[in-house]
């Protein structure tokens, strides 16, 4: 009898601790989420959302917002922009605290302002999930998000729907692009962000509003961007981020959207000017298109395409589809861009 006291006494002191456990971590995870949002305020950010309510007992710590709503007002160099978010939810296991998965419910919306327009895109989707990994100091590691059967309806391409899209990334270091340096190891590290972009059977019902026509078979692009910039969207944040060597390796990349198919792979940056520059070893299907595409845009006049016309046209190969296609070095310097040794157009700083 004693001994069934001492057992049960023992069992209840387990599971009073794992309670109490269990609780202690969703009360951090609240916590850190409410620090988060706090410090976002620097950056002008503010996020609302319906009182936070936390689940999963006893396998695993989950929290749900409703309402969610994350906004910045545009002022100076920063852009502004709204998010609306019906449901999104976050769950981890509490042995696990590291590794998270999130996932959204319902049509998210957003928008946001291109210089004096405001453009906007709402998103409903069969599945909006993601998975996150941190370091134990709370440093972001990995990202991933799968979004399937989407509709999506944007104000500048109207109506599209997409069988998949997906999203892969990681935070690592790689050696500075220096040569005979001296330096401490640590000072020969940049922060290096990859990133895998992928998306399938991409639908444009009005196809007329989209370059090359109203279809993506598929679209996928493997990169890397070495240094960190604060933020792409203002002038000073990249071009600090060009002057200690940041630049962007395009490690595969396919398109194949209507008759036209791009692959390849390169490197690309900004010169003092700002102008792109970078050099990329492509295979371009439907250049014909391309070209048209240039006139269209008035990149290029009917004399200039028909000189081009004709002269890629001579150097083009044939598959074994009959299909013509370029197989040469693209690159972006001296303010213009070209294929192999015939400059296509000519491009603008970035800023």
């Amino acid at each position: 009898m004693r001994v069934t006291i001492i057992t049960l006494s023992i069992f209840a002191l387990l599971i009073g601790g794992y309670i109490f456990w269990w609780n202690s971590i969703a009360d951090t995870a609240i916590s850190q989420f409410e620090a988060w949002k706090n410090a976002r305020l620097s950056g002008g950010i503010t996020i609302t959302h319906q009182p936070v309510v936390t689940s999963g007992f006893p396998y695993r710590v989950k929290i749900d917002l409703e309402d969610v709503k994350i906004t910045r007002d545009q002022s100076g160099a920063q852009f502004g922009f709204e998010t609306t978010i019906p449901t999104f939810w976050v769950l981890a296991q509490p042995w696990k605290p590291t590794h998270i998965i999130f996932g959204t419910l319902g049509t998210s919306s957003h928008t946001w302002t291109d210089g004096t327009a405001t453009k906007s895109v709402s998103v409903t989707a069969k599945t909006a999930l993601g998975s996150a990994t941190f370091a134990s100091s709370g440093k972001f590691k990995t990202l991933a998000i799968d979004i399937t059967k989407s509709q999506i309806q944007s104000s500048s391409y109207g109506q599209t729907t997409a069988d998949r899209l997906q999203l892969h990334s990681r935070m690592s270091t790689a050696p500075k692009k220096t040569e005979g340096s001296d330096a401490p190891a640590s000072d020969t590290q940049m922060p290096t962000w990859q990133v895998a972009v992928t998306a399938d059977g991409i639908v444009f019902e009005n196809g007329n509003a989209t370059p090359l026509g109203g279809i993506i078979t598929k679209a996928n692009i493997s990169a890397t961007v070495d240094g960190r910039p604060k933020d792409f969207r203002t002038k000073d944040s990249i071009e600090r981020w060009r002057d200690q060597g940041g630049s962007v390796e395009i490690l595969d990349m396919n398109l194949i959207w209507g008759e036209s198919q791009i692959s390849g792979n390169g490197a690309v940056s900004l010169d003092e000017n700002n102008q792109p520059l970078g050099a990329f070893s492509t295979k371009i299907t439907g250049f014909n298109n391309l070209l048209a595409l240039l006139e269209k845009s008035q990149k290029l006049d009917k004399q200039s395409l028909k000189t081009a016309a004709v002269a890629l046209n001579l150097i083009s190969k044939e598959d074994e589809n009959a299909r013509r296609y370029l197989d040469l070095p693209m690159s972006l310097q001296n303010g213009g861009l070209y294929i192999g040794p015939f400059k296509l157009m000519n491009t603008v700083p970035l800023f």
